[in-house]
Parts: structure tokens; sequence; C-alpha cells
């Protein structure tokens, strides 16, 4: 198993204090505004040196017993020139050092990282023993990405080219020995392991994975030990050496070419999971960083054997507690595994509780796109799956938590498909994903909770992982329900082209759900029972989106008279915020009343007491998120916009978590074949959604 070996930090780092005083120009007490400073800090990266200490001639000991592969705090001096001296670990400060720099100039606000390296032992100036100095000046990392640099002090290695991810297109080239890729550093991919090959004379000579690097932290890389080493597993063999900005320290070994391997990723499906790091038992850092919902990691190698993931909340080091293990998990060589978080953290339940689904990959021969569709939506039912969503299931009893074989399932390619998701043979939801690349094996994940709303970041979706990575969470397909609110309109189908979507519904009703893959659409009203020839009514809707659920309000006069509102279609998107009291929004539906204020009405009065929704124009609604009102039994008045005194009173009751919209609608003035004005509340905290008519008070 690859890993960071822990390493110890300094057992002493002396005379910080004397440091600061001594290098000090002004005798000032450290009160002098004025001062100007540099970080300084060593890493020993030397061989075959034993431990030392470290010294600055003139002031003395500023680290003690410094081993290879550590690396010293940054210390902060008075910027000026230092000689800086070693001396074997214990020796007395009187003796002569075994090494020392000369003069080193720090420049205010300079960062140096003195790097240790070369064979002490050797009188060959190609490789003896020196000191690097590597002045900082990091650049800022891409997204996602790490910023790394490397210095090539293998002191037996030749003149390397650098392939990151091992897969023979080398992205760092000619590095030669005690030579680095520059103070800016390069960028790599944060996140996951990475594969890198060290290429000489065009051939690979070894690899090593590293762990998961930190997004937009900043690393030294430093290669070390001899090359020339019998065993890679010598503590002076050929290595890399690993400092962050943090000062953490850790040598990553040469991968084992003789053993086994198996490429495993770790894909987030658990809708209430936080962000997570993840690890193998006993390693000191993450495999994997900050994998969040949604995301997948790379594949990278692990030696075949038995492990124990464990994960832990991101940002983490091995001391903090485990969120969740896996207990002992088989790796054989040669596997491919996509290991898939899901269920309920939260849950002590065994029917959703959270898990590690290791799902090793077998995919058969693809003749368009292969898809291995996992049920992993922890409170959704068994369910069937209709590709075309035409009526035929081609998956039946795909029980939570199971998934259809190794093999995937071939689906046509280069073209959308509508998937349906069959319950107790209903279709409760449909999707429409996106073109499936030819030849591409994917996996699609069922997850996300079925009570939260389908645009929730936690509703119920597919997340499509492709070979390369996740391809994002598909939303289900938009709902729509109708509300016939026309006070002089009969009983209408409506139709979208040839596909009735809607029968029968009178003035006051709310329809059932309607689904329909994402876009416009023009809907043609009725009489119904008349859907064919010219409709009485014809209406686009705005661009309904995945996931997203609208109320479409039929309302305003078919036949109109004086400064009434023509029959028209209003629609409006759900995005109520949730509470633990009860939300309104307010929908201005009626086509001859002014523009009005809603408020609660003081019994005593019978006035508006406290106005909630002001000067509300017809076609017009009140904040998307919706109002916070009392939980209870309410009298709401509608007045005339600055006019304490209602044309109209209701009496509602809220409860705890409503949410609701209250549409006004209806003739304020009606004629004879006109319905009245009213109050139709479209309850949207239930599923279905359903309607209520509140008539006003006498």
């Amino acid at each position: 198993m690859f890993a960071w070996k822990k390493l110890l930090t300094l057992t002493a780092v002396l005379g910080l204090t004397t440091v600061l005083a001594a290098c000090s120009d002004d005798d000032d007490n450290g009160t002098n505004p004025q001062e100007q400073t540099a970080l300084l800090r060593a890493v020993h990266s030397s061989p075959d040196a034993g431990p030392v200490d470290i010294y600055v001639e003139g002031v003395g000991i500023v680290a003690a017993n410094v081993a290879y592969g550590e690396a010293t705090p940054y210390l902060t001096v008075t910027a000026g020139s230092y000689n800086v001296q070693l001396r074997p670990a214990g020796a007395d400060s009187s003796t002569d050092p075994v090494y020392e720099t000369g003069a080193v100039a720090l420049n205010a606000n300079s960062v140096l990282t003195a790097v240790a390296a070369g064979l002490l032992g050797s009188t060959n100036p190609t490789d003896e023993f020196r000191i690097i100095p590597l002045f900082e000046g990091f650049a800022t990392p891409g997204s996602g990405n790490a910023i790394v640099r490397v210095l090539h002090a293998g002191p037996d290695a030749p003149t390397v080219d650098i392939d990151v991810g091992n897969d023979g297109s080398s992205e760092i080239m000619d590095l030669a020995r005690f030579a680095d890729t520059g103070a800016a550093g390069i960028d790599l991919p944060g996140g996951s392991p990475i594969t890198l090959g060290i290429v000489a004379n065009g051939e690979t000579v070894t690899t090593f994975t590293t762990p998961a690097l930190a997004a937009g932290t900043e690393y030294f890389v430093i290669a070390t030990g001899l090359l020339s080493a019998s065993d890679p597993m010598d503590a002076d063999a050929f290595k890399l050496l690993v400092i962050d900005e943090d000062g953490a320290v850790g040598f990553i070994p040469q991968n084992d070419p003789a053993a086994g391997t198996a490429q495993l990723r770790a894909v987030h499906a658990s809708p209430d999971a936080p962000t997570v790091d993840v690890y193998a038992e006993g390693t000191s850092v993450p495999l994997i960083s900050a994998l969040s919902y949604g995301d997948a990691s790379d594949y990278f190698p692990v030696p075949e054997g038995t492990y124990n993931i464990q994960l832990r909340a991101h940002p983490s080091t091995e001391a903090d507690p485990v969120a969740f293990e896996t207990g002992p998990i088989d790796l054989a060589a040669d596997q491919t595994i996509t290991a898939i978080a899901s269920g309920f953290l939260t849950s002590a339940d065994p029917a959703d509780q959270f898990r590690i689904l290791p799902l090793v990959e077998d995919f058969g021969s693809p003749a368009s796109a292969l898809v291995r569709i996992v049920h992993a939506g922890p409170d959704a039912p068994t369910v069937d799956i209709d590709v075309g969503n035409d009526g035929s299931s081609e998956v039946t009893g795909l029980e939570r938590f199971a998934d259809t074989g190794a093999a995937g399932i071939a689906l046509p390619s280069d073209e959308a498909l509508q998937i349906g998701i069959v319950a107790g043979g209903e279709t409760v939801t449909a999707f429409t994903t996106p073109a499936l690349p030819d030849g591409e094996e994917i996996f699609v994940i069922a997850t996300g909770s079925l009570a939260q709303p389908a645009r929730a970041d936690g509703g119920f979706a597919l997340l499509a992982v492709a070979s390369t990575g996740s391809l994002g969470f598909i939303k289900q397909n938009p709902v729509v329900y109708a509300l016939h609110g026309g006070p002089d309109a009969p009983a209408v189908d409506i139709y979208a082209g040839e596909t009735l979507l809607v029968e029968n519904i009178a003035f006051g009703e709310l329809s059932g759900t309607v689904q329909v893959p994402p876009g416009t659409y023009t809907l043609d009203f009725y009489v119904t029972g008349t859907g064919t020839g010219s409709p009485a009514a014809s209406f686009d809707t705005p661009d309904l989106m995945a996931g997203g659920a609208y109320l479409a309000v039929a309302a305003g006069e078919l036949e109109l008279e004086g400064t009434e509102e023509a029959f028209s279609l209003l629609a409006f998107e759900e995005l109520f915020e949730s509470t633990e009291t009860a939300r309104v929004r307010a929908v201005h539906a009626s086509g001859d009343a002014p523009a009005v204020d809603i408020g609660t009405v003081d019994p005593g009065t019978g006035e508006l007491d406290t106005v909630l929704f002001q000067n509300l124009a017809w076609s017009q609604s009140s904040d998307d998120i919706g109002l916070e009102v009392p939980v209870g039994d309410l009298t709401i008045g509608v007045a005339p916009t600055g006019d304490a005194n209602p044309v109209a009173t209701f009496d509602i009751t809220t409860s705890a978590g409503l949410q609701t919209f209250a549409v006004a609608a209806g003739a304020l003035a009606p004629d004879g074949v006109e319905e009245a004005f009213r109050l139709i509340l479209v309850v949207v905290s239930t599923n279905p959604w359903v309607g209520a008519e509140v008539l006003p008070n006498l």
C-alpha cells in the first residue's frame, strides 16, 4: 500500500528568541516598526548525512537534531546576510562545522527554503553535499489545482523527464540534477492521487503515486535518495520528499513494479454527507481529498490487498474522528473498482443508512454506450426503469442499493433519452439525459432524497459518472400544475401539439402533475371535448428547466368588458424557502380587480392592521421565496392599494412548514356568467400539490 511515511517533527527548535534579538541591527527590543524581516526554513534531503544541528554563525543553534526527511518550521529573521553552519547532532558548538553556506543574503520579505542535498561523503563535484537556496515565489494555482515546485536532488540520478499521469507524455522535460522547476511552481490536479513517471533516456525508470494534493496548496516535491539502491524500500533508496506550505513532511516510496495492482476511484453520492477526505486505515494523509457530493475522483492504482477505507470530514488529519469505515475490503490485482458513497449519513435505519458500494467493473463490448445503473436513492422504493418513457420497462425490480450488473446495458448514443422511473406500476418521475458518448462506459446513479424538491441540491436526481469523471447531475424533468382561474371560461382541455396534458379542468380546479421534458411549449386551450380545429386560446410557456416546478394560471376574461384583462397564461416557478412557520406567496389573477394590498384584519375595526403584500397588480406575484406568516387561524383582507378597508376578507389556517400560493382569482364585480372573486390556495409543501378554494366572508 502506498502511503506517506509520517515522520517525527523536530525534537527541538532552539534559540528562536535569541535569533530574533541577535539578528537585529537595532537594539530596539523588537519595537522598531521599520524592522525588515525574512522567513527561512531548512529541509534535510541528503541520504548519507545523519541528523544535524543547524547554526547561524555569530548567533548560535537555531534547530537541533534535524534528520533526513525533516524540515524546520519557518524562522523569522531580520533581513541581512547569514552564514548557515551544520554540525552533527549533539556536537559541541566549538567543533568545526561539517558544512557552511558562506554569506547568504536574505532581502526584506523574502521566503527561503534551504535544501540540504547531495552526498556528504562524496568529493565529486557532480554529487557532493550542498545547500540549495530556493527563494519562494509561488504563483496562484488554477481552480481545483495545487501548485508544486519540483527539485531534482537525486545524487546519482541522471537528467530526467517527469510524466504526470504516467500516460506516455512528459510534462516536465530535461530536469537536471540539483535543478528545479522554478519559483512559480507548476499546476497539478488537486483532490485525487497522481501517478508520476520518472523518464530517463526515453524510458520510464520508476513511478510514484502521490496521495491527493490539496487544492490551493503550495508544495515542494524533492527527488532524493539513491537510484542505484538495490531495494527500492531501503532507507536511502530513491524517493520523493514532499513538504506542504504548513510544514507537513512525508516520503513517497517508489511503486513496486512486481506488485499486482487494482484501479480504484470514489464517487460521493450521499446527499446529506459533507465534503470528505478518504483514507486507508493506517495512512497519515488522505488518498482522496475534498470529495464533495456529486464528485468522482480519478482512478488511482493501489496494490492488491485488504483495505479498511475510512472517511473523515474535510479538512482532516489522521487524528480527526472517523465518520465511517467500511471494514475489510479485498482488492484483487487487475480489478477496476468504483466505490460509491451512498445512503443517509445521519440515519441509523439499516434500510437507508450510509454505506459504500464497492462495484467491480467488467463492462462488456459497447456497440453504442454502456450504462450501469445504480439505485442509491436512500428513500426511494424498488423501481422499474423505462428507457424511452414509453410505457415498457426494460429494467424491473431494481431494489435500493442494487445495480444492473457489471456488464452494463447498451443504450443508444449521441441522442437525448427519456428515462421513466416506475414504482407500483405508476411512472413517478422522468429524466431527460444528455446525449451519451458513443463507446463510453457510464455509471448512472440514482441518488438524492424524494422528500426534497427536485430543484434542491439534495433532491432526487441521476448522477452520471463516465470513465473520465463526474458528468454531473441530471435533474428530474420539470413539472407543471395548471390552475383554471378564468371566471367566464368554461371547463377546458389543454394540449401541447397533439398531446393532451390536462383534461376537463373547470374554474377553481388544480390539475394533477404534468411532467414534460425541459423546453418551451405552445399550450392550446379547447372547450372540453372539442380538441379539434382552432383552439379557444393559445399561449407559449416560459423555458421549463429540469428540476423546476411551475404553477400555470389561466386567468383573465374571455369576453372583455371595460378595463378587464384578457384571458392569459400566468406562469410562476416554485422557489419557496423552507421555514418552521409558514410561507405564503400571493398572486394577483383577478382580471377586473385593481392593484391591491393584502394583509391581516383587525377584528375590532375590520380594517387592515398589517399589510403583508403591498400594491400587487394584475399578473404579479410577491417574492419567490414566500413571506413568513404566523401559524394558526388568520383573517386576511384584500383592499385597493392605499385603502385600509378590504373589499373581501377570508379566513385561513396556516400550519408549520406550510408553503402555499394564494391566488386571488375570479371577478370582483361578476356578471351573470362569471365566477365571483375568491382565494385559491395551491399548497406546494405536499406531493402532489393540492388546491383549495377559500370563499370570502359574508
